[in-house]
Order: C-alpha cells, then structure tokens, then sequence
C-alpha cells in the first residue's frame, strides 16, 4: 500500500503541476481541439503514454492526425492509454449544470480489433460518452458524442475531471487507429426562474399494448403547458432545469435526457394534454413524471409532479437469459435470469446436443420433480430463477433445455450443459502426475495463487476451494468440506516467515513460490489436521497411489512439533505412513530460514478406490517437545499419481534441488539434477543418480530393497572430517553392491569421496578366469596421508569362475594393489591398509599378465640404449631382445630375465654395442610355460640426427610435433584406467584438447614402423 499510496501522490502532483482548463464564463463552451498538435499535452490534460510523430504506424503511442486531432494506436506493448482533463471554475458563482461534448473518430481502419472511447467523470457516470469503434462499418466522418448533466452544485473555484480510456480493444491482431478532438465543456448555473404556481394533475393511461401506451393529463390552471419525462424500470430520479428547452420525442429514448439516467423527455408543448408513446417494450413497468411550466425563460414548476406508472402487454414470450449450471456432486443447479414476457418457466434434462423437447398446451401437462431418474424428465416448473436437479451421474454431461410460457404460447428454449463431478482435487487420468504448488490455479483446490485470505466453496482469487480441503485443531473451529473459512485462523495473509500468531498462511518461500502454511499455537493445530480429498475419475480401479510433497520448516521457536502423513479411503479410518515424518528441532537457528523436507512414497491400497470415489491424504501436527511459541511448518508441491496396478518405473517422481531431509518409501525415485541432502531415509525404495551427483552426510536404509542406484556417471558424495568408518549402500539395478571404508590416519580438508558402483568387467582387469563382473569407482578429495581398509559387497551373478580364487585388488596409475583373497560366506573383498584409491574389484591373485607400458630404443655416442618398462607381469620368465638391419630378419641379441609375478612398475634396459647405420629393434616376452608375445618395432638411424617428436604441454592443449615430416605416427591416449579417449593417425603436427579433460595422468602411445613409445602427459 505504501508504493501505491506514494504512485498516487506523485500522480496528483504532477496532475496540478499541469493546470487545469479555467471556465471564467457560463454558457460557454471551452474548446481544446487538439488541432495541430505536436505531442505536448494541451494545459489541463495528461496523458500516460508516449507520442510517436505525426504519421502514423503500427507502433503502440500516440500521433497527431494532421487537421483532424490525437491519434491513438495501441499495441502489444502499448495496450492502453489513459487522457484526463481537469477543469476548474472561475465563474464567480455555483454552477448546477455541466455539458460535455467531444468528437471521436477512425483514422487508419483495421477489422481485427474493436477499441473505443470509455469516458468517466468525477462528477458522476457518464457513460452516454462512450464511443465504439466498428471494424464492419464503412468509414464516416467524426461522431459527436454530447451530454448534460443536471442538478450540480460545483463551487466557486472546484475543480473535476473528465478521463478518455482506451485498450487494444478484443480480437487478434493489429488495432485501428482511432481519433479524439473538440473536447467542449460548458457551465451553467441556477436560472432565476418563476414557474406555475399549481401543477398537472390526475395522469391516465390507455391503449396499452406491448410498444405503445397513451398517457393524458389535466394541466394547472396557471401554467403554459406541461414536460412529461418516462423511464424504464425505475422511478424518475432528476428534474428539469430551468431556463432549458428540453427537446421532446415521443418515441422513448430520443428525446433528451435528464443527467445521466434513463429519463427521457416524451413530451414538451405548450398545448395538448396527452401523448401517444412508442418505442416500448413489451411486459416492462415504465414510470412517468409530469411538470407543468411557463414558456417565458423555460420556468418549470418542480413541487409535486403528476406521477405514475404502467406495464406494457406481451403475448409472446421471451427465452431466459444469463442460463447456467454449476455442478456438484451428483447434481447440478442450473440458474437463469426471467424474462420481461412469462407465466411459468418449464425445464426439461435430455441426452442429446441440442434441443429434442417440444412443449405444447397450457402447461398442464407437465409435473416436476428435481430427483433426475430419466431422459427427457420435466425437473422444474415455477416462476422462480433456479433449480438442484439431484439423482445424477458423475462423469456424465446432461443437456437441461429451458422454455418460457405465455398461455399456450412457448418459446424457442434454450440450453445449458452440466457434469457433475466429484468434489477435491480431480485426478482424471493414469499415469498421470498431478501437482498443486499453490501458485497456479488448479480446479476444485484453489482460484489462482494462494494469498492466505481463506477457504471458500466458490473461493475467490487467492483463496482455496473448501471442497478439497477440510481442517481441525483451529480455535476459530474446524473447517469441514464445503466450509467457509474466510477470516480469523482460516485467512491470516502471506508471511516470509517468522510469525507467532496462529493459523493458516501464503507462505513465500522464493520469488513467486507460495506454500500453505501452517503456524501451531497454544491453541492452533496442537494437534490438528489438514485433509485433502482427491477425486478419483479415470474411469478405472486404482491399487496404487504415488505421492510426493515438500514440508518446509523454518524452525525460529524453541518449541519441537511434528508434520505427519497418513491416508484414508473414506475420511474415517486413515493409515499412518511414520516414514515421511517430519520433526523440528527443539531448539531454534540463530539464523532460521524454510529448510526443505522432500518426501515420496507409494501406497498399496489394501482394496481397489473404484471410479468416482474420493481418496484422502492427511497431514497431522502437534507439540513434541521445548516450550514457548512453535515452528512454522509449509506444505508445497503436492503431486499425486494414480496407478491400476503397481508400476514398474516411476519416474513421475524427479529430485531436483537441495533439501534439509529426503524420504523415499516404498517407490523408486530419481535424480533431475546434482542434489545435496543432510539426511537421506529409504524404505524400500530405490534411489536413482542417473548422471547426477547426491552430496549427503547421513544415511537411513541400505539393503536390497533400499539403495542408491549409480544407474549412470553420477557418484554417491560423503563430506569428511576425520577418520571413522563409512558406508555406501549402492548398487546397480536390483543389485545391492555396497562399499565402506574404515579411515584409520589421515588428514582431511574440505574433504570427501565420491563412489559409484558398475555393472561390468573393469578394462584392466585381465584375469582369464576368475573375477568380478564389477568393479566400484572411488575418487577422493581433501585427505592427504590416509591409510584406509576398504569393503565391497558383491552379488552371486557377479562372480565368474571359482570365486575362491578371487582376490580384491585397487587399480591406480596404470597398476594394482592386491587385497585379500574374497569372502565366499558374506561375497565381500577388500583392501586393507590402502593409502590410495581409484577403482576396487576382484580378478585372480595377479590381475594383469606382463603389462608393457614402455618401451624406446636411445641413440648414443656408439650405441643403442633399449629401456622398457612394465605395469605388472604375470608368469613372466624372461625377454628376448631381437635384432634387424632390415626390419624383416631378426636375431636374438640378448635375454633379460623377468620378474614372474609383479603388480609393480618395473624397469629393464640392455644396451646393443654394434650398430649400423639402419637398425631395428623387437623385444619377445617369454612365459613360463613357453607363450611368447612381441612388442612392436623400432629403429634408430646413424646416419641423421633422428628425434622422433617434441611435445609441448600449453594450458588447454597438448601440441606434439614430428621431426620427421614424411613419417606417420599411429596415436592413442588413454585415462588412468586404460580407457582410450582419442587414437588416430598424425604426421607433422598433431593436437589433443585437454579443456575437456579432468585434472589426472594420461598415457600417449606412439608407434610406426620405426619407434614405439608411451609418454605421461599431466593436466
């Protein structure tokens, strides 16, 4: 109010910083013509839009209209326009009189849109001003609107105004332009007037039919003659003005007109004691006034008129108007507004789209009973405005054709439609997700945004529909279905939070995001309920109900209280589910602010809710613990699904933002977006990542019918500040697969561990026979100098081989850390001691076979160095070191032996003393058992300096560069777990993005015909 009242303000001042239109004389018109106008407002007027130019566009604003006046073109930006002109009087005396004149017209037509002139004064209605614009009509000259108002006192130096309004005018498309000039303001004052000293007497009526009635009279004897003024419907409520010729008509409603009301002058002559009106309308009551008055200065007699009144005939009748039905449960009122020609009123209900009823006779024929039990039934007869025909079918669109009688005359007739239907929040449709969020209109729950201001069966803007919601617990009463609740608990107005009187409020939890809330007392929902009914009209049997809501609670009160759900399918008997309990804290936030409660279930209902049936969701409070005021709780982002049998995937239910608590019960949720929850509970739910991330520091739940899915790249996210043990119930698919770690030293800073399970082989686990088909991810962050024992469970169908001889074991750079041997009694295996992480799994005692990272052959001053280097070996007995001149015929030049088993890096070298000018170098890995296995080939010339690329590490990418141009390379980097991210071929210059690449070490492997090397690049 205050930003209004301060709007208001500045607009009077800038209206009085803008004069007004000074009227120095009476009975003389002021003009402001607005000819030649420039945009600059004429003295006295405003406007509240901007001026465009003096030829005219499509662009919203207003033009001058070259010898015509102000041009008006609104437009979607544009869309109304408000000019107010305000006059003062400088007459010297009262004035009781006041005419207003103006001209509007068209100046560029357009058939899309019907804008128009609406004229308001502050002297009273003047709505004989109004001006239409007709798209359909062919163009004309300016129209002169005019009007005088009577019976005035405006003082000696008063001022009033008179506002022109226009929009965009209905339809679709662009608007016309339209015109407005010779606005003509005059006033007059009291005319010092000596009228008749007797009056007309004794009116009669005659002839009436359904047009026309003649009306006589008996003139004074002192007076010169008579006025006579009619009005339809009411009696007369203004007089003549002295000192004026009232034009005359007997047709009603061309003569002139007495102020602003329908009193129109059917008579004024100076001879004639009666007139024969027209123009009537039939069965319409009209009452007359008649003055008698002396011609010399038009001096009227306004003491005790001649009055009266009379009804003109009908003899067919009228159809009724304003028909409409309003449904409820099982039953419809239909109501209508009567016509002027009637003697009863007669409905009929029928099945068809159109009317298939023809009445006949005097009506005699027909009885009415409102309980509906067939087509074609009469459900009304009577002189009344409305019937509740009851006995109908919910669902079902009934057709009730209404006619009037006039003898045996009948009308027409005409129809309305009705479906009954059930009361509450309607659900119409399987698999379908409702939702009320309390900031649009839903139908039967609420009428637009909630603004706290109650709850009503035809609520109004802002309220909510009491036949979906009932209440108790509140000191004002409770509020049954179909209650009104419009003040007091029920309608306490919006809050950000932090009140202390109790009852119910538009929460505002965000920019346009509003709650129901709830604010307990000593005496407001302690305890309470608040019940919403649901309307079940799929046309099916429903066994399984999907539910999911937020509480928020902004905990500023030392005073614990609790928000609970049950549901119930006949508003008697309800079931508590105590998982989607919610409990705040006994004592308060120093900082409180609306903490978020997300909670989704699904209900097995113990017997199908039929069609047409009402199901009911409950939320209950009361005091738990502390003392002093409560905490505020808000309920939000109600959504219900119906179900006919129990679904399979529900992913109605999405997570999308942060929460103080989540709980899933009974129902399978998913991730929308990266969520961070304090507290997680499950209940025989399953919870899926999808390719987002879940931060969360406490865990309720984990077993096989209750765990995190890591579904796809999104991992599992526990904050840590020091050593413990931790766990992960996760799992993939319907496998509960859950990892813990047990920190034993450590230091942590801002520290966490991300973890995701995966459903299949790891790419460096290389056991032939035994090993887990999974492997689990783990990435760390903040915790340096950690030594850490690490268990994962596994499940049956994981196991390949004997799953005795699978030992668990940490791959990291590019070897693993073996583990202990797997626990076939609880399908666990481990890492003890660990002091880094990256990927767990379980393969065979050696995981890997003889891993050949490296291998280069360096030119010396009289010699070839060959250095190699290996990841792990597996039965490894020994290498061959083969040599060319030709690259094709190769001999043996040495023997290196191997290391057998290893997961460690290993580096070997042999040094060939006798080379050539061209030589080709090959290494053969030799078994145990005799298996071989050759590295590719390289070759070092004597006879150029041969470097075979210089690589450049840049901030966003690596930049190799060959030195030999004619040489290609094959390519191909691969992560720290061996997977390839890019291979190729390259000669010349070859680039690698890293701005796509996480922080980590890589692996890039060159080879021709001529080298084989793998280099570590780090971003």
């Amino acid at each position: 109010m205050r930003k209004f009242g301060f709007f208001t303000f500045n607009l009077l001042l800038f209206l009085a910083s803008q004069g007004q239109v000074f009227i120095n004389s009476t009975n003389t018109f002021v003009i402001t013509s607005f000819d030649s106008w420039n945009g600059n407002m004429p003295i006295g007027f405003v406007n509240n839009t901007s001026y465009i130019s003096s030829n005219a566009s499509t662009t919203g604003g207003t033009y001058a209209i070259l010898n015509e006046g102000l041009g008006w073109q609104p437009s979607s930006s544009v869309s109304s326009l408000s000019i107010v002109g305000t006059f003062k009087n400088t007459t010297g005396s009262t004035q009781t009189s006041v005419t207003i004149e103006y001209d509007a017209f068209e100046s560029v037509n357009r058939v899309s849109r019907e804008p128009g002139w609406s004229v308001s004064s502050s002297l009273g209605s003047v709505a004989s001003l109004n001006w239409s614009y007709n798209s359909v009509a062919t163009p004309s000259l300016p129209e002169t609107k005019n009007l005088t108002i009577n019976s005035l006192s405006i003082l000696n130096n008063a001022t009033f105004t008179i506002t022109w309004t226009s929009d965009r005018g209905l339809g679709t498309g662009y608007s016309p332009l339209i015109g407005l000039r010779n606005i003509k303001v005059k006033l007059e004052g009291a005319t010092s007037c000596g009228g008749p000293s007797n009056q007309a007497t004794s009116g009669l009526t005659s002839s009436i039919d359904n047009t026309t009635a003649t009306l006589s009279w008996t003139k004074g004897a002192s007076s010169d003659g008579s006025v006579v003024v009619l009005n339809e419907g009411t009696a007369i409520t203004n007089v003549p003005t002295n000192g004026m010729a009232h034009a005359a008509d007997v047709a009603y409603g061309s003569g002139a007109s007495l102020g602003s009301s329908a009193d129109y002058v059917v008579f004024r002559n100076t001879s004639g004691t009666s007139v024969n009106l027209t123009g009537l309308s039939a069965a319409t009551n009209y009452h007359y006034t008649i003055y008698d008055y002396m011609s010399t200065g038009n001096c009227y007699n306004l003491t005790s008129p001649a009055t009266g009144s009379f009804t003109t005939t009908c003899s067919t009748p009228g159809d009724v108007a304003g028909e409409n039905a309003s449904n409820g449960d099982s039953e419809s009122e239909v109501s209508w507004t009567l016509p002027a020609c009637y003697d009863e009123i007669v409905l009929f209900v029928d099945v068809t789209s159109s009317i298939g009823t023809s009445p006949t006779g005097d009506g005699t024929a027909y009885s009415a009973n409102s309980a509906y039990t067939s087509v074609g039934q009469c459900v009304y007869k009577g002189t009344g405005t409305n019937v509740i025909v009851t006995g109908l079918t919910n669902g079902t669109t009934y057709n009730f054709e209404i006619f009037t009688r006039k003898g045996t005359t009948w009308s027409s007739g005409v129809e309305v439609n009705a479906t009954p239907v059930l009361p509450g929040f309607i659900i119409s449709a399987i698999g379908t997700t409702y939702t009320i969020d309390f900031d649009n209109t839903v139908s039967g729950v609420n009428n637009g945004a909630f603004t706290g201001s109650g709850f009503a069966p035809n609520p109004t803007s802002g309220q909510l529909n009491s036949g979906a919601w009932s209440l108790t617990g509140m000191s004002d009463g409770a509020l049954a279905f179909n209650g009104t609740g419009t003040s007091g608990d029920y309608a306490r107005g919006t809050s950000n939070g932090g009140v202390t009187i109790g009852g119910v409020y538009a929460k505002t939890l965000g920019t346009g995001d509003i709650a129901l809330g709830i604010q307990p007392g000593s005496s407001d929902f302690t305890p309470g309920t608040i019940t919403l009914k649901t309307a079940n009209t799929t046309g099916s049997s429903i066994t399984h109900i999907e539910i999911a809501y937020d509480v928020y609670v902004y905990n500023d009160e030392d005073r614990s209280n609790d928000f609970n759900f049950s549901y119930s399918t006949d508003d008697v008997t309800y079931t508590d589910i105590s998982a989607l309990d919610v409990v705040s804290e006994e004592i308060a936030l120093i900082t409180p602010s609306w903490e978020r409660n997300g909670r989704f279930a699904l209900i097995t209902l113990p017997s199908s809710l039929a069609n047409n049936s009402n199901f009911y969701l409950r939320w209950s409070g009361d005091e738990v613990s502390g003392s002093g005021s409560a905490d505020e709780f808000a309920l939000d982002n109600i959504a219900v699904t119906f179900h006919t049998s129990a679904p399979s995937s529900l992913l109605n239910n999405i997570i999308t933002s942060e929460l103080s608590t989540l709980v899933v019960s009974e129902i399978n949720a998913t991730l929308g977006a990266n969520v961070t929850v304090n507290k997680l509970t499950l209940e025989n739910a399953v919870l899926s990542l999808g390719n987002h991330r879940l931060t969360v520091d406490e865990i309720e739940g984990g077993n096989s019918s209750a765990f995190i899915n890591t579904n796809g790249t999104g991992a599992v996210r526990r904050n840590f500040t020091g050593t413990g043990d931790f766990s992960y119930p996760i799992g993939t698919s319907s496998d509960y697969t859950p990892i813990s770690f047990d920190f034993t030293t450590g230091t942590f800073l801002s520290a966490y561990v991300d973890v995701r399970a995966i459903a299949s082989i790891h790419a460096s686990n290389m056991s032939s026979t035994d090993y887990l088909d999974r492997y689990w991810e783990i990435n760390e962050s903040g915790i340096t100098s950690f030594t850490c024992d690490v268990v994962a469970n596994y499940v049956a169908a994981d196991v390949q081989g004997t799953e005795a001889n699978i030992y668990g074991g940490l791959y990291s750079s590019g070897a693993w850390s073996i583990g202990s041997v797997s626990n076939t009694s609880n399908n666990t295996i481990g890492v003890n001691g660990t002091t880094h992480f990256s990927e767990l799994t379980g393969g065979e005692l050696t995981l890997l076979p003889v891993d050949l990272i490296s291998f280069a052959a360096t030119k010396k001053t009289d010699c070839v160095e060959l250095n190699w280097k290996t990841a792990s070996e597996l039965n490894n007995s020994h290498f061959d070191v083969l040599y060319s001149i030709d690259g094709k015929k190769y001999e043996q030049i040495g023997r290196v032996l191997g290391n057998g088993n290893s997961n460690t890096i290993l580096n070997y070298n042999h040094t060939h003393t006798e080379p050539q000018k061209i030589n080709y170098y090959q290494l053969r890995q030799v078994d145990f058992n005799g298996t071989t296995e050759l590295s590719q080939q390289l070759a070092v010339r004597f006879d150029i300096d041969f470097k075979p690329f210089v690589i450049k590490n840049f901030t966003n990418k690596f930049e190799i560069m060959f030195t030999i141009d004619d040489q290609r390379f094959r390519y191909q980097l691969l992560d720290n777990i061996g997977r390839t991210l890019d291979e190729g071929y390259a000669k010349g210059t070859l680039t690698l993005d890293k701005t796509t690449l996480a922080k980590g070490q890589y692996f890039l492997y060159f080879s021709n015909e001529r080298t084989f090397e793998v280099v570590k690049l780090f971003k």
